[in-house]
């Protein structure tokens, strides 16, 4: 079976809404957090950090802070991790930030 997706809408002010996704990674496993940095990633992180630490399972997030107008190069940072959270923030701006990401990331693999 293949990699599943789960579209999670809620913010960190509902932490319950993570609880599948983080028993679905099974473990303690490391979460990574994509987070468009638009001068607040650090505290943005933190607050997802919490987020998820209230959610269930024990998981290690992993921040993933992408620059306002950046890309994300899965291939560079997704080794290791289990999991990725893409959080919150300006949707046309992680469009952008994802369009090079491809067709699908599939278990273990960035394409």
């Amino acid at each position: 079976m293949g990699s599943r997706v789960f579209l999670v809408g809620g913010g960190w002010d509902h932490p319950e809404v993570y609880e599948p996704f983080l028993r679905e990674l099974g473990g303690e496993r490391r979460v990574g957090c994509l987070i468009l940095d638009e001068g607040d990633g650090a505290a943005q992180f933190e607050r997802y950090t919490a987020a998820l630490r209230k959610a269930g399972p024990p998981c290690t997030p992993v921040p993933l802070l992408v620059p306002l107008g950046g890309r994300f190069e899965p291939e560079a940072v997704l080794d290791g991790i289990d999991g990725l959270l893409v959080c919150g923030g300006l949707t046309p701006a992680y469009q952008d930030a994802l369009a090079d990401c491809g067709n699908v990331m599939v278990a273990g693999e960035a394409c």
